[in-house]
């Protein structure tokens, strides 16, 4: 299977949006039995070859998950952001 980031974006060259994939096939692997046979992970889109009782239900929970952890992040980090620019920190600010 492939599966693409919206617009193409490079979000796999983050850390963070890299643990999120690896934390949604962690838990399908727990909870739906999702065996992964291998995956490759490129700056914007994934392949995986994999297995499930229910690969459908499997990949739209996969999907879900996700795009709620990468909401979830952009609210944390949204909010971060807005408590630096009211302490008046700038790009160029040591911290």
């Amino acid at each position: 299977m492939t599966a693409t980031v919206n617009n193409w974006l490079p979000l796999f060259t983050h850390p963070q949006t890299v643990e999120i994939l690896l934390d949604s096939w962690r838990f399908l692997q727990r909870e739906e039995n999702l065996t992964l046979f291998g995956y490759v992970i490129l700056e914007n889109h994934l392949h995986l070859v994999a297995a499930s009782p229910n690969l459908p239900a499997a990949m739209q929970r996969f999907n879900w998950s996700i795009s709620r952890s990468a909401w979830q992040m952009d609210q944390v980090l949204t909010a971060l952001y807005e408590c630096a620019i009211m302490l008046g920190w700038s790009e160029t600010q040591p911290r």
